[in-house]
């Protein structure tokens, strides 16, 4: 316990403190945070050992002050300013490579490089190159070749343009002649019976034998021009693709002193009556036997039950 003289001196020693004010909100005391009073002296009457716990009490306030002040939130320090980018030196330009008229879609040829020391050698402004030099070749009289003799050769042989091609495919009633013909409109017939039809087919791009004709009465009809083909048929089913009737190939010759224009075969198919009923393609495969190409070409039809 300490003595009335020794809390006495405790108050007088706290500033702000008096022992007949009210407490603060909640029951604890409010220390100002004002200047701390120096210690004060001894006071009369108070022996050495309230002399000290009086001290001890000044020090754990002054202690409490400034843990206190040191708990205070201090504002967040300013971020570093943003580092300044370094000045970038302007690069002189490139030497500009000058295009020769040898290559104008290219880069071109570029000037040979310049010893050290010598100057370079300057263009002059808007200058074309002259143009390159004509030549002629020529070779003595001597050794040019021989004239070819006049007339067609032994046997010469014209392929054509290359690849036989089919360019139309009908299934028709009757055929009159080149673009002449009465096509299934259709193309739809009845099954368990034999389907007849005419098969007609345009070609182009056929190749031709020209060779002697075997007599020439004129200038105009000295050369014969053949035509070597051979065509087959061949019927799939559309269900599984299955080819389920086909027909051997047959030969198409012809022959004539002038060169044909427009080639057209016509060939009698007969379909056998034991096809189902169903969906159908009919292929045909053309082979020049001059040239050595095939082409193929096919048409649907459809074959459905009769009618009772």
């Amino acid at each position: 316990m300490r003595g009335p003289a020794a809390l006495a001196a405790l108050a007088l020693a706290l500033p702000g403190c008096s022992g007949g004010g009210p407490p603060a909100a909640g029951g604890d005391a409010v220390f100002p945070e004002a200047a701390v009073a120096p210690t004060p002296p001894p006071a009369a009457g108070l022996t050495p050992g309230q002399q000290a716990e009086i001290d001890a009490a000044v020090a754990a306030y002054r202690e409490a002050n400034l843990a206190r002040r040191e708990r205070a939130p201090q504002p967040p320090p300013e971020p570093p300013p943003p580092p300044q980018p370094e000045p970038v030196e302007p690069r002189p330009p490139a030497p500009v490579e000058r295009v020769s008229w040898l290559d104008p879609g290219g880069t071109g040829a570029r000037e040979p490089a310049v010893p050290g020391g010598a100057a370079t050698p300057e263009i002059a402004p808007e200058s074309d190159p002259p143009p390159p030099p004509v030549i002629q070749a020529s070779a003595p009289p001597e050794a040019q070749a021989p004239a070819l003799p006049e007339g067609p050769p032994a046997e010469p042989t014209d392929a054509g343009p290359g690849y036989v091609e089919i360019a139309a495919l009908e299934l028709c009633r009757s055929v009159g002649g080149f673009g002449v013909y009465e096509p299934f409109e259709d193309r739809t017939f009845t099954a368990g019976a034999p389907v007849r039809m005419v098969l007609y087919a345009e070609i182009e791009g056929y190749g031709t034998d020209t060779s002697p004709a075997p007599d020439a009465p004129g200038e105009d009809s000295g050369v014969m021009h053949r035509v070597r083909l051979s065509q087959e048929v061949l019927l799939y089913r559309d269900a599984d693709g299955l080819m389920v009737w086909s027909q051997p190939p047959e030969p198409i010759t012809d022959a004539s002193r002038r060169r044909r224009r427009d080639f057209w075969s016509v060939q009698l198919v007969e379909l056998p009556a034991n096809l189902g009923v169903g969906r159908y393609r009919l292929k045909v495969r053309i082979t020049d036997e001059v040239s050595g190409t095939i082409d193929e070409r096919s048409v649907p039809l459809r074959l459905v039950a009769q009618a009772p």
